[in-house]
């Protein structure tokens, strides 16, 4: 199982928004500095801009592009309003502590805090050895790409910078994770529909007497008692990313999911919520 989640920007619109608008900004730095355009570079909203949310080169630009969706996990995790939210508190604090560093490129702050949360809170899903005893996990690939990115000498500053506005984040200091984004910004998630909607007239009566009244879809039991048996160390983790939900609940999510952490994280994000 990928800890990323399912393929797709399937409930992550603002990862999906993020990665437009941050590989399109990169893609157009490096075109626009190939054929030198004064006029483009020198705009001060574009000169404001560009540091902010453009890699400097077109290698940079595909590595972050793909860390970012590649933790599309946390948005799920979290849910778009908050995850916006965390967002826009990591790149805010990372620039208020960039003001004595100039010459900063790049949205590495923002890079480094979501992969403080990716490392605290996205658990890992699978191991696999390799030569001399080694044990590999399926976050390593993560890891390894973040480590080719930062290695820049201009990355360094701005990751510190990162790294503590995430951990900021984390620790939850003054409250900041109880602030969300209005939830009408984001689309909504439309829950699936088994019985075809019948249109009111006439006929619609008799339409509805002819449509089944209940259709059994339950498995049966010995398929049910195989489906209950879930991992206890998959019942902790995904406990530990929900802690205000029961784990009677969390359970229960990860039967319906059939042990998959990441389908039980998003049958508990759209679940009602259990705050204290």
């Amino acid at each position: 199982m990928d800890s990323s989640g399912p393929s797709g920007f399937r409930n992550a619109p603002v990862t999906k928004f993020l990665v437009q608008i941050i590989g399109g900004c990169s893609l157009a730095v490096t075109l626009l500095q190939s054929r030198s355009s004064p006029i483009v570079l020198r705009n001060p909203l574009w000169r404001t801009l560009s540091p902010i949310l453009a890699f400097p080169a077109v290698g940079p630009g595909v590595v972050g592009t793909f860390l970012i969706y590649r933790m599309r996990v946390l948005e799920r995790l979290y849910g778009s309003p908050k995850y916006a939210s965390f967002l826009f508190f990591s790149m805010a604090t990372s620039l208020l502590f960039q003001v004595g560093f100039k010459g900063y490129n790049g949205p590495y702050a923002l890079l480094c805090a979501m992969l403080y949360h990716y490392h605290q809170l996205v658990p890992i899903t699978s191991q696999f050895p390799v030569a001399a005893g080694v044990v590999l996990n399926d976050k390593m690939y993560v890891y390894m790409a973040a480590l080719q990115l930062l290695l820049s000498p201009t990355s360094v500053a701005p990751s510190l910078c990162g790294f503590v506005a995430g951990m900021m984040y984390h620790l939850d200091l003054g409250g900041i994770q109880r602030y969300r984004f209005p939830q009408w910004i984001f689309p909504r998630r439309k829950p699936p529909t088994s019985t075809p909607s019948v249109p009111d007239g006439p006929s619609s009566s008799r339409l509805r007497r002819q449509q089944p009244r209940h259709v059994s879809t339950s498995p049966p039991p010995q398929q049910q008692r195989q489906q209950s048996v879930v991992s206890e160390e998959n019942v902790n983790a995904v406990a530990n990313m929900f802690p205000d939900h029961s784990r009677d609940a969390v359970t229960s999510a990860l039967v319906t999911a059939r042990n998959d952490m990441n389908r039980a994280a998003e049958i508990l994000l759209t679940s009602a919520p259990q705050q204290s």
